[in-house]
């Protein structure tokens, strides 16, 4: 079956979301808007973050019922959570022949028809999401991104409109999604187990990775973190087929421009310099991953900037425009998220969950905080 695609023209195209309240349909549905399409949704009853969002686009959300889908609809769009042979919905929409699609064939669809980048790694990869939005602003790309959560500085979306040249979204490996995606750009964080109901053993989920950045047009890029053992041997691996591949290291062991240098925390803050740059760049973000995905960020965007005729190098203002957006940056919903102070105590919330992830998470914040007691 060739891949679903999008009608050249979404103008009073209509599009019904099974799952709308979902963090990734709801960002879709906030593409889909601005497209033109006429949208419309079904969820659950309980109340989500992402209630408010669907209500300031005009979305109205009702409960499931196969009674929300009548020959009106052109397209159906489900959560990869649901079963098209379980769902009323799409059951009813297969028994009226309309299009249905899930949510990363949807992505997919939609990366097919502009310059696509895609983010990846079992961590990070929502952080360093949102970083690459604030940063190709910073550098006035005319680029959408969409993020696996709500940001700040996406006015708390989950996508930054600045323009339609290039596509930047966050592609996730569960079930092998991201291969629905069709970058010419993948940023890779780190590889390690997970997502054990899938992915049995390292080896697996290993595989699927390369197997990701196999499906990169002939001389595109692969951005990765040095400092990933994961990450490293799957660059390996892929560069045994793929000679034609385009690499750039990132990290505090990297190689070339974007090594980081002389990290160091103070006054809740985190600085650190690139080797491209003796300024120092300033995050009130926690954490040496939050540098190192602001660095991955920044490398991903110096590839589109020859492209949107923003030099082949960064220049002294440019970077300084950079400087300014990670300073500014407040991070992602439960992601390091501040939630609040009380007598003293700072209550933050954060959705670490794997292992490495929690390790990793804590040595940021004993760091970032070291007055204070976890």
């Amino acid at each position: 079956m060739p891949p679903f695609t999008f009608p050249a023209r979404l103008q009073g195209f209509r599009v019904h979301l099974v799952g709308a309240k979902g963090t990734g349909v709801c960002a879709l549905a906030e593409l889909l808007v601005r497209w033109g399409a006429r949208v419309s949704g079904s969820d659950v009853s309980d109340r989500f973050y992402t209630d408010t969002i669907l209500a300031e686009l005009g979305i109205s959300i009702r409960e499931f019922s196969a009674d929300a889908i009548d020959d009106s609809i052109d397209l159906v769009v489900f959560s990869a959570a649901y079963n098209p042979q379980t769902h009323p919905e799409l059951i009813r929409a297969n028994e009226l022949g309309i299009p249905i699609a899930s949510y990363p064939e949807a992505l997919g669809a939609f990366s097919r028809t502009i310059d696509s980048s895609g983010i990846c790694g079992v961590h990070g990869k929502t952080t360093t999401t949102a970083l690459a939005g604030v940063i190709a602003k910073a550098l006035d790309l005319p680029a959408t991104v969409l993020a696996g959560s709500a940001v700040s500085s996406f006015g708390d979306r989950s996508t930054m409109y600045n323009g339609d040249r290039f596509f930047i979204a966050e592609t996730c490996e569960y079930r092998r999604h991201f291969l629905q995606f069709s970058p010419g750009r993948i940023l890779l964080t780190s590889v390690e187990s997970d997502h054990q109901d899938y992915y049995p053993d390292y080896n697996s989920i290993l595989q699927a990775f390369v197997e990701y950045m196999g499906v990169l047009p002939q001389g595109g890029y692969i951005i990765y973190c040095a400092d990933d053992a994961g990450a490293k041997e799957a660059l390996g691996l892929i560069r045994r087929t793929r000679t034609d591949l385009r690499i750039i290291p990132y990290g505090f062991s990297a190689e070339g421009a974007f090594r980081i240098q002389d990290y160091s925390t103070g006054e809740e803050r985190a600085q650190f310099h690139l080797a491209l740059s003796h300024e120092a760049f300033s995050i009130r973000v926690p954490g040496r991953h939050i540098a190192l995905d602001a660095t991955g960020a920044l490398a991903l965007c110096s590839t589109m900037m020859p492209a949107a005729g923003a030099g082949e190098q960064f220049t002294v203002a440019q970077l300084a425009s950079v400087r300014t957006a990670l300073e500014d940056f407040r991070g992602s919903r439960r992601r390091s998220e501040i939630l609040g102070e009380a007598r003293g105590v700072l209550f933050m919330d954060d959705y670490a969950h794997h292992p490495g992830a929690i390790r990793t998470t804590l040595a940021g914040l004993r760091e970032f905080y070291p007055g204070r007691r976890l």
